[in-house]
């Protein structure tokens, strides 16, 4: 009797150690998978927060190049010559362009662009995979589709005409091209789409909760 009390006692308390040993071993599966999970959580937070770094980088260089970045207007008049004589031109900035939201004569105009006045410097900033998805789609509104057609007409033949030329450049046909924008047909489409690439910095701006861009800097009046 008392060997069998024994055998049950030893028992009893193997079955209490091996369930000690099972909690212990459940709990420590339990302790490494919340460490697991904490740690991608950390690692997530910190790529998303150097992501936001990087994207808050870019997009300041984007705005410091869009408020630098001159060029030149220049509104040529149709007058019955076949020669290229501006009515009127202006150096500007992109974000005057953007401004302008009153309307012109030449709003329907067709646009030419010098070979000069290169928009290859908009590529580093479209085809960077930090720039949010929606200014990028915005800003691809100005690549040039194809090398462009050679300025070949005599301008009598597509009436007024708005010139996007370099800075403090004279219109010079051996240069100009038809740019063959994608979305850009005319001058009104230039300068809506210059509005919206304004209008989605902003808006991403103020999802961040900052409400202030630099956008709005002096020389940046629509007044041309």
């Amino acid at each position: 009797m008392k060997a069998l009390m024994t055998n049950i006692m030893i028992n009893y308390w193997d079955c209490i150690n091996n369930w000690v040993q099972f909690v212990l071993a459940l709990m420590g599966v339990v302790l490494s998978a919340v460490a697991l999970i904490q740690t991608t959580r950390v690692r997530k937070t910190i790529a998303m927060q150097q992501f936001d770094r990087k994207q808050e980088e870019i997009m300041a260089e984007l705005i410091s190049s869009l408020n630098k970045k001159e060029f030149k207007i220049e509104f040529v008049c149709d007058n019955d010559v076949g020669a290229l004589a501006p009515y009127k031109s202006k150096n500007v900035r992109f974000f005057t362009v953007a401004m302008d939201t009153k309307k012109s004569e030449y709003d329907s105009a067709m646009i030419f662009v010098s070979t000069k006045a290169s928009n290859k410097w908009i590529d580093e900033f479209i085809y960077n995979p930090y720039l949010p998805k929606q200014i990028a789609q915005c800003l691809s509104d100005f690549i040039i589709t194809r090398d462009g057609e050679s300025f070949e007409l005599e301008q009598e033949r597509f009436g007024n005409c708005v010139v996007l030329n370099t800075v403090n450049s004279d219109i010079d046909m051996e240069y100009l091209i038809y740019p063959n924008f994608e979305h850009i047909t005319c001058w009104n489409d230039y300068k809506k789409s210059a509005n919206k690439v304004m209008l989605e910095i902003e808006k991403w701006y103020k999802e961040k909760g900052i409400y202030y861009t630099a956008i709005n800097i002096f020389g940046n009046e629509a007044k041309y």
